[in-house]
């Protein structure tokens, strides 16, 4: 820590007779020492502050000595001349850029001293040295502003008073014949003359005044050009001030309680009055009818302002109200207008506002708070420090705040009116969306799901998830999984997959028997179209009827093949496959740390446990603890590496809790992502600009982002909104597609976008996916369902390419969405069916069995 020793500190005043001004500069000399006592020597940076009082009061000026006007200190003495730095005014009443007035103002003024970071204690006590204490005579002005006793033309600048109470006292001033002036001793003044009783100019300045001019009482004359008027009032007690004749202004008046008053009658008896500047108000009247009325004397138009209950009551036959911006041209429309009450002969309006950037704007200048109504491609665009806008539902308690702190929407409601936080319904189809509902946070509805949720990259959905699809709870592309905590690595989590494993399998099982020691087990179709061929296939096998030794003598994703020794009955036998899910060989036991996954608090559970303790036989532990207890009676099984292993990953509730930032941290990659998109957002849209710095308003919605590739989910919802989609034919599957298509048509995939479908237009098209499925002539756009394997449907096929027999194989052929015979060589992958019906030649419809191969 420093310390300061004060050396010295004066203060140049100047003398009595002396004219010029002195310099408003103190000098200040200090020794700096460091917390041992020893003098410091080197530049430093010093910020000198003059306070009201020792400890507290007012900061009045800051006097800053840093960076190349540091002070150098030698020996730990330092010398400087305060006032002479960076100065500032200080955070206290009033205005001061020097040290000039200071003194002037307050008796009592202390010194604090900061050295670089520290500010030292206590503070200094500034005093005057002994001969300036005479400077208080002068009361701070210079000798040419007292007058003299010499013949010398001299001028007063201020108030002269003179004493007339003595006996014969008086002041007589003389003039030629007409001219003269008596001051006398108890009259003020009494002043006659041929064209006027008296006459006052200014010899530098053209102002003048006459007194008893004519018919005149007061003839006053000024140039506003050199800032003056015809007359000028001020009352010295207060602020009031009025200008006479100033410049284009009969009448200009000031005061800190209002510009003007006037009233109706005598102070004691008036009821009508106004006052003009009053406060914050141009204008503010009171009157036993109104408090101001203003009338067309040749029109209708007329406003009555606080009239009866009503602060303003206007009318017209056009409108009660017309505000007009002009335009910027003398014959240019008006930039902006509105009216109020406005009808134009039929229809009628209450406000009707129009201009070039908005309808209408309404701000709250103290919070913030500003709307913009008509603006841009917006109904209403709306800010607020704390909310943009509110909404009420004034007969029930439905509320909603819209851009509020950190949500979008924050929506109320009450649950036992049948409300909710929010409801979101689409007419014309079936979904229906409520949140905050009853103590349930979501509760969705729909024909084609309850809800849905996907995750967005620039590539489209990665993963969506739908909820209550159809017959299932959750559907989706990804896979289930949970996290926790790497136990020894604090940057990792662990994620297994359903089920709880540490990879994303299949399997298939079944029953199965040896017929000659020998079983070839066809595995389940589906099974093959999921699990990974090549890697990751294990079989388990269990005997029955006998405890008969069984190997696997081959396995693959279509066909277990299962042996026993030639001895050995034919027995039947369980058995379970188990693979890898095709494409999620690659995910990765231990990842990158992206949230924190901490165990879950039991609490719920032991409180259920506590209440019905019969329950907790139920759990894992009980059960396991109960084996090992039937396999070695008696012994004792601590769990002590459990718990270690609990502690490690860590578990809420357990000296651990949970936080949102908890929930929300994220990996670098994440936080780049989403700082990214944070950074996209306009100011405007991420909250209310501060007052005096709003940007523009808004000319347009922003851009809506959009996938570059859709799902069959998102076509049939896109086909949806077109109010006559057919409705989804049985034993078919959804499809998207780039083009129209009909009933009965052949498709192909699209490779200019892969995953869509168009009419097949390529003989024997390994594309080919499938035909249309539908009642003929139905036509479908942006999706399309096709015919199952297995399933009859009607096809479009064109036998000039051969004639077509029953039990021929189809294949696509040139002519778009037709099919034709095959022929006896069809290569693998392009078969889309097999004929039902015959067709000697040209196009047709026939009946085909759908399948692939």
């Amino acid at each position: 820590m420093n310390r300061l020793q004060l050396a010295g500190m004066g203060v140049l005043v100047a003398g009595l007779t002396l004219a010029a001004v002195p310099p408003a500069l103190v000098n200040y000399q200090g020794v700096l020492r460091d917390s041992t006592g020893s003098p410091l020597s080197g530049t430093y940076d010093m910020v000198f502050r003059f306070h009201s009082a020792d400890v507290g009061g007012d900061e009045i000026l800051v006097d800053s000595h840093t960076g190349g006007a540091a002070i150098a200190v030698t020996g730990g003495l330092f010398n400087v001349q305060l006032g002479s730095g960076t100065v500032s005014d200080g955070s206290g009443p009033g205005t001061y850029g020097s040290l000039a007035g200071i003194f002037a103002d307050y008796a009592d003024v202390w010194l604090s001293v900061q050295v670089g970071a520290e500010v030292l204690d206590p503070r200094t006590r500034i005093v005057a040295a002994g001969y300036a204490l005479n400077a208080g005579s002068l009361e701070g002005r210079t000798a040419s502003q007292f007058l003299d006793v010499t013949s010398t033309a001299q001028s007063k600048a201020g108030e002269l008073t003179v004493d007339t109470s003595a006996a014969g006292g008086g002041l007589s001033v003389l003039g030629p014949p007409g001219y003269g002036a008596e001051f006398e001793g108890y009259g003020g003044v009494l002043a006659r003359g041929e064209n006027f009783g008296g006459s006052f100019a200014d010899m530098n300045d053209p102002g003048t005044a006459s007194v008893g001019i004519g018919p005149y009482g007061i003839v006053s004359y000024g140039s506003y050009a050199s800032g003056g008027a015809g007359g000028y009032f001020k009352d010295l007690s207060y602020s009031g001030q009025a200008y006479l004749g100033h410049g284009d202004t009969g009448l200009d008046a000031y005061g800190t309680y209002a510009g003007g008053i006037f009233r109706n009658g005598s102070p004691a008896t008036y009821t009508d009055e106004a006052y003009l500047a009053f406060g914050d108000i141009g204008v503010q009247g009171y009157g036993d009818v109104a408090g101001g009325l203003f009338s067309d004397r040749n029109n209708s138009g007329r406003a009555r302002l606080g009239y009866v209950d009503r602060g303003v009551d206007a009318s017209g036959l056009e409108a009660g109200g017309y505000f007009e911006l002009p335009g910027l041209g003398l014959f240019d429309p008006p930039r902006a207008f509105a009216f109020v009450a406005h009808t134009d002969g039929t229809d009628s309006g209450g406000v009707e506002g129009f201009g070039q950037s908005w309808g209408g704007r309404f701000e709250d200048s103290d919070d913030g708070g500003w709307a913009y109504l008509g603006v841009g491609g917006y109904g209403i665009s709306a800010s607020g420090p704390d909310i943009a806008g509110t909404f009420y539902d004034s007969n029930s308690a439905g509320a909603a705040d819209l851009a509020v702190g950190g949500r979008g929407v924050a929506g109320y409601g009450s649950f036992d009116e049948g409300g909710s936080g929010g409801y979101f319904t689409d007419l014309p189809y079936s979904g229906h969306a409520y949140i905050g509902h009853g103590d349930t946070g979501i509760d969705g509805y729909g024909s084609y799901a309850g809800g849905i949720f996907r995750h967005l990259t620039t590539l489209g959905y990665d993963t969506e998830a739908y909820l209550s699809f159809g017959s299932y709870t959750i559907l989706g592309n990804g896979t289930k999984a949970f996290v926790q905590n790497h136990p020894y690595d604090a940057d990792k989590l662990i994620a297994y997959n359903a089920l709880e494993g540490d990879e994303v399998g299949t399997y298939t099982r079944g029953t199965a028997r040896l017929e000659r020691g020998v079983a070839r087990v066809e595995l389940g179709e589906t099974f093959r179209w999921v699990t990974n061929p090549d890697i990751g296939l294990t079989a388990h096998l269990t005997p029955r009827e006998a405890a008969v030794p069984l190997y696997v003598e081959s396995l693959s994703a279509t066909e277990l093949v299962v042996r026993a020794p030639d001895e050995a009955p034919d027995v039947a036998f369980d058995y379970l496959v188990t693979g890898l899910r095709i494409g999620f060989e690659r995910v990765s036991v231990v990842q990158a740390k992206h949230t924190d996954a901490p165990i879950p608090s039991m609490e719920a559970h032991e409180r259920e446990f506590a209440e019905r303790p019969e329950l907790a036989r139920h759990a894992p532990e009980a059960r396991f603890l109960a084996m090992e207890q039937q396999r070695d009676p008696g012994k004792s099984h601590e769990l002590t590496r459990a718990a270690a292993l609990r502690a490690a990953v860590g578990v809420v509730g357990a000296g651990r809790e949970r936080s949102v930032d908890d929930a929300q941290v994220l990996a670098p990659e994440n936080r780049a992502v989403h700082a990214e998109r944070a950074a996209s957002v306009p100011a405007a849209d991420r909250g209310g600009p501060a007052r005096g710095d709003r940007p523009s308003p808004p000319t347009a919605a922003p851009a809506r982002v959009e996938s570059r590739h859709s799902t069959a989910a998102d076509a049939v919802r896109a086909a949806a909104i077109v109010p006559s989609t057919p409705a989804i034919p049985p034993g078919s599957v959804v499809v998207p597609i780039g083009e129209s298509v009909a009933a009965g048509e052949v498709l192909a995939n699209d490779l200019s976008s892969p995953g869509t479908l168009r009419r097949a237009g390529r003989a024997a098209d390994p594309g080919v996916a499938g035909i249309v499925a539908g009642d003929a002539g139905t036509v479908w756009s942006g999706v399309a369902p096709i015919a199952l394997a297995g399933t009859i449907v009607t096809c479009r096929v064109d036998a000039d390419y051969g004639a077509i027999q029953p039990n021929d194989l189809l294949v696509a052929s040139p002519t778009p969405g037709h099919a034709m015979r095959a022929g006896e060589a069809a290569r693998q992958g392009t078969v889309i069916g097999k004929a039902l019906e015959p067709l000697a030649d040209g196009t047709g419809a026939i009946r085909v069995l759908a399948m692939s191969r």
